[in-house]
């Protein structure tokens, strides 16, 4: 079974749903599935590094290997 993990906010990036990912397969590791964002927005298209219109919502599911 899969493991969704949800990294979503403007604070948050990819890296965390990583490291997320790492720490619930724990030494298994794991395969990303699917990686979704209603936003294609990343943190450098924009001047200060964050959209002004909205929070990016960021998930991925994972499989454990």
């Amino acid at each position: 079974s899969g493991v969704e993990i949800d990294c979503s906010g403007l604070g948050n990036n990819w890296d965390k749903c990583e490291k997320r990912a790492a720490r619930e397969c724990k030494m298994q590791g794991y395969k990303v599935i699917t990686r979704s964002s209603d936003a294609k927005d990343e943190e450098g298209d924009y001047l200060f590094g964050w959209n002004p219109a909205g929070a990016v919502t960021r998930k991925m599911l994972v499989i454990c290997k």
